[in-house]
């Protein structure tokens, strides 16, 4: 079914160059031999030559994209032809089902070879493919407008003829390359003398004549409108990054720590927070994944139904913070999306809780408390002090003589009561006399 021969041959010839991509090796080119425009055998030779494991094939071979549930190749090339639709293995479900999975795809089409596949996977996708026979002009200049400085820097060339296609609402959607704002796109198949202003398909830069979008997975897809965007820097760098060799991001790790180091789900409220988030860019080049520099501030957000801080991360990928005063269930929240690059997500659920009775300051830490505590203090012990001195002095009598004995005191009170008695009789006691 698939021809390997011209691959083989190609990667024998430049393996000593060859850098693997990280995730997509595997290539499947599809092409149609009334497309005479493009030469394939230089397309996969350069693929070879970037270290791609490459399959050419026609679309009457009927190549497969699933096997049981799973791609088959990380990358799909399609270039269009003569056939108004490529088969039963290659349907528009099929392409959409490759990038579900992680596959990336990038297809061709002209105003000459405009398969109703094509349109229908565009329309999937929230943009809309001239018809056929709608053609680019300029007729003053070959400027292009080029949308994405990361992806494609700048664009020039003469595309008069090209395929046009417009966005639609998909806010994954990126505009690549588009027309100047002196260019138009019309069905130059009709007679000059019949074209109204109703039969001009779109002005300026709506005319878009490459088409990029990432999925949330980050599956990458490219439409291009002709085959010259294939050729030279623009197609090296519209290749690349459609199979994912630049502004191909991973996140290695997220971690949260307290200021202890330690990594734990739960936290107090007002304690100390770092957060560090590791990410990595490939590097075709060497072939190797380097701490990226970051282009755009990667943000983060601590939330809790709604974002309590947004905070960006520093070079070093790390931020430092305190929990807010509000205890409940928060997550650390990293979603970035810039146009272009691979998008990174990463939640993680923590909880944060109300201090305990032990772990509050004690009052004498407390520089203010001093003064109060000075006066309890002092009250404690002149208390102390008055209750030992009074339990220490001794007892003082009626006539202001000290008595040491408790009998003496117990006799001289019986004393006093008799005095008192004989006093209210009127009669004095006398002593008894012993008898003899």
């Amino acid at each position: 079914m698939v021809s390997r021969l011209l691959t083989i041959l190609l990667a024998l010839c430049a393996s000593v160059l060859a850098i693997p991509p990280p995730e997509s090796q595997r290539v499947l080119i599809v092409h149609d031999e009334a497309n005479s425009d493009l030469d394939v055998q230089s397309l996969g030779a350069d693929l070879v030559s970037r270290g791609y494991n490459v399959d050419v094939a026609q679309f009457t071979q009927h190549p497969q994209l699933l096997h049981f549930g799973e791609r088959v190749y990380d990358n799909v090339l399609i270039l269009s032809g003569k056939l108004k639709a490529f088969g039963k293995t290659l349907r528009a479900a099929d392409f959409l089902q490759h990038m579900k999975l992680g596959g990336n795809l990038l297809m061709l089409s002209t105003p000459k070879h405009n398969p109703s596949t094509v349109r229908e996977v565009a329309d999937q996708l929230g943009f809309t493919v001239a018809p056929k026979g709608v053609e680019y002009a300029n007729d003053f200049n070959n400027d292009l407008v080029a949308h994405q400085a990361y992806i494609i820097p700048e664009a020039s060339g003469d595309l008069n003829g090209a395929s046009v296609a417009k966005l639609g609402d998909n806010e994954l959607l990126l505009p690549l390359i588009s027309g100047a704002p002196t260019s138009y796109s019309f069905n130059r198949m009709k007679q000059a003398a019949n074209t109204t202003v109703s039969d001009v398909f779109a002005l300026g830069e709506d005319n878009t004549l490459a088409v990029g979008l990432q999925t949330l997975s980050n599956a990458r897809f490219a439409w291009i409108g002709s085959p010259e965007l294939l050729k030279g820097e623009i197609g090296n760098k519209l290749t690349s990054w459609v199979f994912k060799e630049m502004n191909n991001l991973r996140l290695v790790k997220a971690t949260h720590v307290n200021e202890l180091g330690e990594s734990d789900v739960f936290y107090q409220v007002n304690e100390p927070v770092v957060y560090c988030a590791q990410v990595e860019e490939w590097d075709p080049k060497d072939g190797k994944w380097y701490a990226y520099l970051y282009r755009d501030e990667i943000q983060l957000e601590l939330r809790m139904l709604d974002p309590y801080y947004r905070l960006n991360l520093k070079r070093t990928g790390c931020i430092a913070f305190n929990m807010p005063d509000q205890y409940g269930m928060f997550t650390f929240h990293l979603d970035y999306k810039t146009p272009g690059f691979s998008f990174l997500k990463d939640d993680q659920i923590v909880t944060v809780l109300q201090r305990s009775n032990d772990a509050w300051d004690r009052s004498w830490t407390i520089t203010n408390s001093w003064v109060y505590l000075g006066g309890v203090t002092t009250s404690v012990m002149g208390f102390m002090a008055f209750v030992v001195l009074y339990l220490a002095a001794p007892s003082v009598g009626t006539d202001g003589t000290e008595s040491t004995d408790g009998k003496v005191e117990k006799a001289s009170s019986q004393t006093k009561k008799a005095e008192s008695s004989s006093a209210s009789t009127g009669t004095k006691s006398e002593p008894k006399k012993k008898k003899s």
